[in-house]
């Protein structure tokens, strides 16, 4: 027999653990950034993106990774909106910069 008594505290129990747990995979997630490129769909660790470039005369960017190239159907200030601005310089208008992967800068 049903006892509503017992069921509603268990259910706000449960509960309690999937957003406990659920806040922890959102903590321990990595950033990404997810586009198309041809007919694949592609997930990109923003650790791992080196910079993004606007490629002269077409409305394509060519994001480089620590391991690979790809050239994407999207203009660069599209792409910048999904970077996080923590990890980008973003004030130049051709190019993304991961400032993690800076070493030194030359003035």
């Amino acid at each position: 027999m049903f006892d509503k008594a017992k069921f509603v505290p268990e259910v706000q129990r449960v509960l309690q653990v999937v957003k406990k747990r659920l806040g922890m995979l959102q903590q321990s997630a990595e950033p990404t950034l997810t586009i198309r490129s041809g007919a694949l769909l592609l997930t990109l660790k923003l650790k791992d993106i080196i910079y993004c470039e606007k490629e002269h005369g077409l409305r394509t960017t060519r994001i480089v990774t620590t391991t690979q190239s790809y050239v994407v159907h999207k203009n660069l200030n599209t792409i910048k909106e999904q970077l996080t601005a923590m990890h980008f310089f973003n004030e130049f208008q051709s190019y993304a910069l991961n400032l993690d992967h800076v070493i030194t800068v030359d003035f």
